[in-house]
């Protein structure tokens, strides 16, 4: 909790919170992506046809930071995952939650 609200106060930007950190829009007060799952597990939250037209929607958030806990991209497809290093550059000041900044 403490990184994430580090992370939060040096980018109040636009934030998307991976698996198992969603409470976190809830603890800090902040709204979870309209048009989005709050979770991210295809076929769990929503249907594995879907993905891609969310994954789109998602693209369009241009979200300025992503959090994940430490190296945590299991629930997602290898094309999310390739989006999200294509996008995002990680910021390794942290070792047990993932943090990405936008290109």
């Amino acid at each position: 909790m403490a990184g994430i609200a580090q992370v939060l106060q040096e980018d109040p930007g636009t934030v998307f919170f991976g698996p198992r950190l969603e409470f976190a829009y809830a603890a800090f007060g902040l709204p979870a992506a309209p048009g989005l799952p709050i979770w991210w597990e295809p076929g769990t939250a929503f249907s594995q046809q879907d993905e891609a037209a969310l994954i789109e929607v998602w693209r369009q958030k241009r979200f300025n930071t992503v959090i994940l806990l430490a190296n945590d991209t299991t629930y997602y497809s290898h094309l999310f995952v390739k989006l999200i290093h294509a996008t995002y550059e990680e910021d390794l000041r942290w070792d047990t939650i993932t943090v990405l900044h936008r290109k």
